[in-house]
């Protein structure tokens, strides 16, 4: 199975603890792809328990019910989200969850077989933005599309950004700044500064300018080493 299946107290917290001893850097539960959705007495639970080991909860959420549980219990971070009114957003600002919206571009969504859902998210991470709800990029990228990689699919998801209207500033935060400190590496890695892992990638434009200039990324180094180069 793609994940294990934690009911009571005592398997939730067998579940965690082993992942732990396994050498998990951050849990991840899923609120609502079973029958059942986790209440928030027991996502509290899960996270307090992560939060023990120094470890921070990401909650998959694909119901309305399932994310405003997690918002609710103060998860770190909500995957997906799409179906957060502005009541559920709101409470996640408050409890200091960031989104990480995972909004489907017109072509991924297709792909995926849900044409509509690309309106959906884009109508979320505009009505999140607005409401100033800490978010971190993330794509979700499921599909097989030829003559594409999964990074250039990834990078696309720009395309759902700009079309909620986002700054290009705030969209190159998430995908940087607000990402590390979520992953907690915010020390070492999402910033261009002395001390600091050498990830660094070149664009033929100013991405504050035109945010499609990621998408053309013609210098790549990570930890220092150069993997691109044109």
């Amino acid at each position: 199975p793609e994940y294990a299946f934690a009911d009571t107290r005592d398997e939730m917290l067998k579940a965690i603890r082993e992942n732990i001893h396994y050498g998990a850097t951050m849990i991840k539960i899923v609120v609502d792809d079973q029958k059942y959705i986790y209440s928030v007495e027991d996502i509290r639970f899960m996270v307090e328990e992560a939060h023990r080991a120094g470890l921070e909860l990401s909650a998959h959420c694909w119901t309305r019910a399932g994310a405003h549980n997690a918002a609710e219990a103060g998860v770190d971070s909500i995957e997906h989200g799409q179906m957060l009114t502005n009541d559920d957003l709101q409470l996640a600002k408050k409890n200091h969850v960031v989104l990480v919206g995972t909004d489907f571009t017109e072509s991924a969504a297709r792909e995926a077989g849900f044409p509509q859902l690309h309106a959906v998210f884009v109508d979320r991470l505009k009505r999140a933005f607005q409401m100033g709800v800490t978010m971190a990029f993330g794509t979700d990228v499921i599909v097989y599309v030829p003559g594409e990689t999964r990074g250039t699919l990834a990078a696309e998801y720009v395309n759902s950004w700009a079309d909620a209207g986002v700054p290009a500033k705030d969209t190159l935060q998430a995908m940087t700044i607000n990402a590390a400190r979520l992953l907690g590496v915010d020390r070492e890695r999402g910033a261009i500064k002395p001390g600091f892992a050498a990830d660094i990638i070149a664009v033929p434009e100013n991405p504050l300018d035109n945010i499609q200039a990621v998408r053309k990324v013609s210098f790549e180094m990570k930890d220092g080493s150069v993997f691109k180069r044109e």
